[in-house]
């Protein structure tokens, strides 16, 4: 710890026991000064300095939310990085003025029968004047649906006419299971991936290594080629690390996104689709 033998002269006692605690739990170091005032510069403490709030946490739970999904996010907020949240019913977000939090959780879950045209706009508004939208599986799937993300999902390839036509030659058909397995979504039960992220991504900061990631379903997302949203990604060679992923998931997973991050307005969508 960093010299803080002036923090207990105008601060009252024990100001500089509880300065030297907080130094060594965050492994900080701290400098005194002997006054807030500078002339030349920024008052510290003055009415120039911005004030800095905690950030508001809504975590939506209730009907329409898995609850495994919500169980995990509640225990990362609560017990592991100790962030002060709101457990907000699903069923009720529409009575909820959403400009009372600053950030808004989606756990995986079924959020068609539960906003509706008028809330989505209210949440799109939200996002657009600087809100953080999180969201975790399925509910990536109704942003994409709704056209709150830009973010794409794999989709069988498309065909037009010539190829339909050139298709339908018994000589040129190929394997039939091939195809069928080419043009539907394979489910992955669970498989540990390994990835590539970006190091100076503000999300990623006290990441000293990308980590290994736990996937499961058939959603696989595209990765957009833009480092400032293509936060984590599968790596591109054999990504399946442990576990078990069919040889055809395997591949769409490849080279896929993990976590994304898009800018929307002043706001902004996060999104994941895989465990750390």
């Amino acid at each position: 710890a960093g010299d803080v033998q002036g923090a207990s002269r105008t601060n009252g006692p024990g100001v500089r026991e509880a300065l030297q605690s907080l130094l060594q739990e965050t492994a900080l170091k701290a400098q005194a000064i002997s006054s807030s005032y500078e002339i030349k510069g920024l008052s510290l403490g003055s009415s120039d300095m911005p004030s800095v709030r905690p950030v508001r946490v809504g975590l939506l739970s209730g009907d329409g939310v898995d609850v495994t999904s919500f169980g995990f996010l509640w225990y990362l907020l609560d017990r592991q990085i100790g962030v002060n949240h709101d457990r907000l019913d699903l069923g009720q977000l529409r009575q909820i003025p959403l400009h009372d939090f600053d950030v808004l959780i989606l756990p995986d879950g079924d959020y068609d029968d539960h906003i509706g045209d008028k809330l989505k706009a209210s949440l799109d508004g939200w996002v657009r004047e600087g809100g953080v939208m999180v969201a975790i599986g399925d509910a990536v799937t109704w942003l994409q649906d709704r056209e709150l993300t830009s973010i794409k999902r794999w989709a069988p390839p498309k065909k037009d006419d010539k190829e339909d036509a050139k298709s339908e030659d018994p000589e040129d058909s190929g394997n039939p299971t091939e195809k069928q397995l080419a043009q539907r979504p394979i489910f992955t039960p669970g498989a540990v991936l390994s990835t590539r992220m970006q190091p100076r991504h503000p999300l990623t900061l006290g990441i000293d290594r990308s980590p290994d990631v736990l996937y499961e379903g058939s959603n696989v997302l595209k990765a957009t080629g833009d480092p400032r949203q293509d936060v984590l990604v599968a790596d591109d060679d054999a990504p399946v690390a442990a576990g078990f992923a069919w040889p055809e998931a395997a591949q769409r997973l490849a080279g896929s996104l993990l976590v994304g991050s898009e800018q929307r307005g002043k706001g902004s969508v996060e999104i994941g689709r895989a465990h750390v």
